[in-house]
């Protein structure tokens, strides 16, 4: 099951079929993109949260109530969603997220999915916001070259060496041809951009939406027994249009893991080829979802293990009541 955002108005689809960038764009410093975290202790615990949905048809008291109370691991290191954050949203209910983040106070990470565009503000209306934030790690240029809103890293460092390398990566939203459309992917550009930040070969993680074409091949090994994992999908993983090479490319770049959203109904995590392709767990119960299937992805990074494997993630699921 799929939400059809066709049935949205028009209003809703505009951000995403003009371009409210400058012509004239700047080409930064991959160091521009960089923000630091610090590993202070043994481990670093990360929440994935995605598919929030928050919209102007939300309870938004109710799932203020549920992400302050609930969602939120108190003893996570970094929070960082991984798009759909908002759908038919409004200014204000930006705002109360923002806000709401803020006051719970743990530093957070965002990205775009498909949906988070179609609300009622201007184009960069979400990245201002966040880069107001005091709490937020987000940065971004409007005049930039890359493509997407969010393409930016946070290494983890201690005493001047980074144990890890997150990078926070826009999927984009939709590709459109012939009067229809289907999901967007990573853009060339944008995993230029990782090839150039990953010359250092520091080990790392990838969080973004929309999954990669071989989460299809990956789920189908996992249940023939070909590949370990945990975790099911009960809905086909909707993934890009186009196969860019962006798996063989994040293998170069020694990134070891990928985190994204989107498909409400799957969470699972799977070795596959050597890098391990997981979902997120639903976070709210907007749009559709499965009581049984409503929380978050655990990660915990070891500082001393020399790489990453199914044991960092952990599925947490949630009763909403």
């Amino acid at each position: 099951m799929k939400f059809n955002y066709k049935k949205l108005s028009l209003f809703l689809l505009l951000p995403l079929l003009t371009s409210c960038g400058s012509t004239n764009k700047i080409k930064y410093d991959k160091e521009d993109y960089r923000l630091t975290m610090e590993f202070k202790d043994e481990t670093f615990a990360i929440e994935q949260i995605t598919d929030l949905h928050y919209g102007c048809y939300s309870n938004i008291e109710e799932m203020n109530n549920f992400v302050k109370n609930k969602l939120i691991d108190k003893d996570a290191d970094l929070l960082i969603l991984t798009g759909d954050s908002f759908l038919s949203a409004t200014k204000n209910i930006v705002d109360n997220l923002i806000s709401l983040l803020d006051e719970i106070g743990i530093p957070y990470a965002f990205t775009y999915g498909n949906h988070d565009l179609q609300g009622n503000y201007p184009y960069y209306y979400i990245n201002e916001k966040l880069m107001e934030s005091k709490v937020a790690k987000f940065i971004d240029y409007k005049d930039d070259d890359l493509d997407g809103l969010a393409n930016y890293y946070i290494d983890l460092v201690d005493n001047d060496k980074t144990y890890y390398r997150l990078y926070i990566i826009d999927s984009n939203s939709y590709y459109f041809s012939n009067f229809t459309y289907k999901y967007d992917v990573i853009h060339d550009d944008q995993l230029e951009f990782i090839k150039e930040v990953s010359k250092d070969n520091v080990k790392g993680l990838a969080f973004f939406h929309i999954p990669l074409v071989e989460y299809v091949d990956a789920y189908n090994g996992y249940k023939e027994g070909k590949y370990e994992g945990f975790g099911d999908n009960f809905e086909a993983s909707c993934i890009g249009y186009k196969n860019n090479g962006a798996f063989d490319i994040f293998k170069e770049a020694n990134i070891l893991g990928t985190f994204v959203g989107h498909d409400h109904l799957n969470y699972s995590s799977i070795d596959y080829n050597g890098m391990i392709l997981s979902y997120g767990v639903k976070s709210s119960k907007e749009i559709y979802n499965d009581d049984e299937i409503l929380g978050y992805k655990k990660i915990t990074l070891n500082k001393n293990e020399e790489g990453f494997s199914l044991s960092n993630i952990e599925n947490v699921f949630l009763s909403y009541e």
